[in-house]
């Protein structure tokens, strides 16, 4: 007879291996970021002066000015008219973290038939799998109550979390089988109530497998830690 891991044995091991490689994905994610702005502001430099030699002064004054234009060149998203979709309504959700704990963002690529509509938030002290959760958690709140909807999430913290060990959390008073209370349980009871309110679909897909609708989460997350730093973007207080 063999002995099955407990829940909480399997949800340490999820939480350990989702974070291992939320920080490789990070951490390459972050060099690519960086090589491309850097290519991005030489070229730029270059056309308004190709003779000029490339300052250290210009290189930042690029930088500061695409900071500024990211900041107000962002326009308002017209209200958008559930009832007028006439296609299923995807959700696809990521979180990053830079460090976990560190600075982190959140972001949710929302396809309303032929509408897409895009959120993303920051925290400038967080973890991964408490950025995953709010991307899950903004974007079902935004939705009228009995929305039918699929959240895909890259997370089997969240996916696992929300389907299966939630139901032995509350029986057991937001406790773990040690006793010990549920981590994140502010984040899980807003998440728990946020899916009891809609027909939500959980799909879980791999994360950096090019999914688009993932991908494009990802990207809204690893931007928002960006943004966030830069003052362009107010910090969630739930983060």
């Amino acid at each position: 007879m063999t002995n099955e891991p407990s829940s909480d044995h399997l949800e340490a091991l999820t939480q350990q291996l989702d974070a291992q490689l939320q920080r490789i994905q990070q951490a390459a994610q972050t060099v690519l970021d960086a090589t491309q702005k850097a290519e991005a502001i030489i070229q730029q430099a270059k056309q308004a002066d190709p003779a000029a030699p490339l300052s250290a002064a210009a290189v930042a004054d690029n930088a500061t000015a695409q900071q500024v234009e990211t900041k107000t060149a962002e326009p308002q998203q017209a209200a958008l008219d559930l009832d007028a979709v006439d296609a299923p309504i995807v959700l696809y959700t990521d979180g990053a973290c830079s460090g976990n704990p560190g600075p982190g963002g959140w972001g949710v690529h929302g396809r309303f038939g032929r509408e897409v509509r895009n959120q993303q938030g920051w925290s400038p002290d967080t973890t991964n799998n408490r950025m995953e959760m709010l991307a899950a958690i903004h974007g079902l709140e935004v939705l009228p109550e009995g929305t039918a909807v699929e959240l895909v999430t890259d997370s089997q913290y969240v996916k696992n979390g929300i389907t299966k060990w939630i139901h032995g959390w509350k029986r057991k008073g937001w406790k773990k089988s040690d006793g010990k209370p549920v981590l994140n349980m502010d984040l899980w009871k807003r998440l728990d109530a946020a899916s009891a309110q809609r027909k939500v679909k959980w799909s879980w897909i791999k994360g950096h497998a090019g999914h688009e609708g993932n991908e494009m989460a990802d990207q809204l997350a690893v931007n928002a830690i960006s943004q966030g730093r830069s003052g362009a973007l107010e910090a969630d207080p739930a983060g």
